[in-house]
């Protein structure tokens, strides 16, 4: 069994947790911090992660203003459910 990147695991982590967010009535915004804890991985890696990830298409990102934290959701998550 091939191992699983840090990458792919929060990618992982966050698809679900926006469908789950989105299944319970809200906007699938996640908060970076919720994934440190699935993942295992500090903070700021994740955030490292997912802004890449936004900058290639596969999460949207959400910014609350200059120096306050972001918020990401999956793009591949059905949002009209």
């Amino acid at each position: 069994m091939k191992p699983v990147s840090k990458s792919d695991a929060v990618l992982a982590s966050i698809k679900s947790r926006t469908g789950r967010s989105i299944a319970r009535g809200e906007d699938g915004f996640i908060d970076p911090t919720m994934l440190s804890f699935d993942v295992g991985i500090c903070r700021r890696k994740v955030r490292i992660i997912l802004t890449t990830a936004a900058s290639q298409g596969l999460v949207e990102q959400k910014s609350q203003g200059p120096g306050r934290p972001c918020f990401f959701r999956f793009i591949g998550v059905d949002l009209t459910t």
